[in-house]
């Protein structure tokens, strides 16, 4: 293999969508298109929100004009607004009102032909006054479309802040898609995927019981996946040699420290055997973790995509 296929590359190119990661990209382009909703994709950690963020930065055959601001927890609502300014390109000179040289540069742009777009990772962390400003900001308009479409991707815990009562004028205007962990199809899918990204060509050492046992004990999580995956590939992928979660914390996300013996050797991880044959799981000891979905029914349905991969 040219190089590591698990190690949490968030480029394009890696990027494996499912039926339900299918619907939410196609949902998301339709509605920067045609609407002026503040979109929020919600995950639990390792569902892979910034690669659904670069995924849909890369998109092709569009006329957007992207900006993505990371590390949020360092800005207060004035400097956010600095920072959207400065990446938008406006640089203002003087004693002059922010938000009206933003949307000088947004109609800029947009009379240029293209359409600002903001996307904003791990917008758990933006204050309640940088929320409102964002909800405030993509609900106005230049004759009939919006100055600027917004995506915040976060944890559920922004849903605190949304349903809160000052923000209930602008419920009708919010719409939540929800990133699910795979499904056990979904998990066999983005092994085969990564592997021929990075260059694999032979039988896959992922057997249906290796993908059980990865799919059981990563509750179909990608960063658990790519981990348990990682550590398979690494133990030259015999079953026997299989990691269980008895040998780490699932719940505290307590993954054991990789020491140089256990290192991925790209070049030498698989045997040179035509087929690997699958043997016995070294450990019976399966952990099964529930999906504890927060009800998000806090805006009307036709404004929730909820995809379930169970």
């Amino acid at each position: 293999m040219k190089e590591n296929p698990f190690n949490n590359n968030t480029s394009q190119q890696f990027f494996y969508a499912d039926q339900s990661r299918a619907q939410i990209m196609e949902s998301t382009e339709h509605l920067i298109e045609f609407s002026n909703n503040l979109q929020v994709i919600i995950g639990a950690q390792g569902v892979g929100k910034s690669h659904f963020l670069e995924a849909l930065k890369t998109r092709k055959g569009n006329n957007w004009q992207v900006v993505i601001i990371q590390d949020v927890a360092k800005y207060d609502t004035l400097s956010l607004i600095q920072t959207i300014m400065n990446d938008f390109g406006a640089h203002p000179d003087g004693d002059v009102e922010l938000l009206e040289v933003l949307e000088n540069q947004l109609s800029e742009i947009i009379q240029l032909g293209s359409k600002p777009l903001l996307l904003i990772d791990d917008a758990q962390n933006l204050s309640t006054d940088s929320i409102r400003f964002l909800l405030q900001l993509s609900q106005q308009e230049l004759n009939d479309e919006p100055y600027i479409h917004i995506v915040l991707f976060s944890t559920s815990i922004i849903t605190d802040v949304l349903q809160s009562p000052e923000f209930k004028d602008y419920r009708d205007s919010v719409h939540i898609a929800i990133l699910d962990n795979f499904d056990k199809e979904g998990v066999s899918g983005y092994l085969r995927h990564k592997l021929a990204v990075a260059g694999f060509n032979r039988e896959s050492p992922f057997t249906p019981r290796i993908i059980d046992s990865i799919y059981n004990d990563s509750t179909g999580n990608p960063e658990k996946i790519n981990f348990f995956a990682e550590k398979f590939l690494a133990s030259s992928g015999k079953g026997e040699n299989y990691i269980s979660p008895s040998q780490f914390s699932i719940e505290n996300n307590e993954y054991p420290n990789s020491d140089s013996d256990n290192q991925l050797d790209i070049q030498n991880t698989i045997s040179d055997d035509d087929s690997i044959k699958d043997k016995s799981i070294a450990s019976n000891e399966i952990v099964n973790e529930t999906s504890n979905k927060e009800n998000m029914n806090i805006f009307s349905d036709s404004n929730i995509d909820e995809n379930n991969t169970d």
